[in-house]
């Protein structure tokens, strides 16, 4: 499955390059999603991907196998409480504030699918 957002505008090989690396990366069970997306950085890699350990909610696709680990209702979001360092390796290091977005998610205040992937 491929989602693109309404307002994403795609370049003419978007959907050959996220077939092509759905194909590839099928059966790697960790790898959960790829993305056409990515944010601007200089990465030490002359390849054509990188991986990052973070998920993407611009132009991004996804297996059946991996949705089946989706989790609604973020069950195991208490974890993430308990364990400061777990916290920073979840907002990447300190890049970006994802536990507190989850802790927004959890008291309602935003609504993001994209904090539960």
């Amino acid at each position: 499955m491929i989602v693109i957002e309404d307002d994403l505008t795609v370049s003419p090989t978007y959907l050959r390059y996220m077939n092509e690396a759905l194909d590839r990366y099928k059966d790697c069970g960790s790898v959960m999603q790829v993305a056409g997306h990515v944010y601007p950085a200089q990465f030490r890699s002359h390849n054509d991907a990188v991986m990052l350990p973070m998920s993407s909610t611009l132009g991004w696709g996804t297996w059946r196998r991996a949705w089946s680990l989706f989790d609604e209702t973020m069950s195991h979001r208490g974890v993430l409480d308990g364990d400061t360092a777990l916290r920073r390796r979840f907002d990447l290091g300190g890049a970006y504030p994802y536990y507190d977005m989850l802790k927004s998610q959890i008291a309602g205040n935003v609504d993001s699918w994209g904090i539960k992937w």
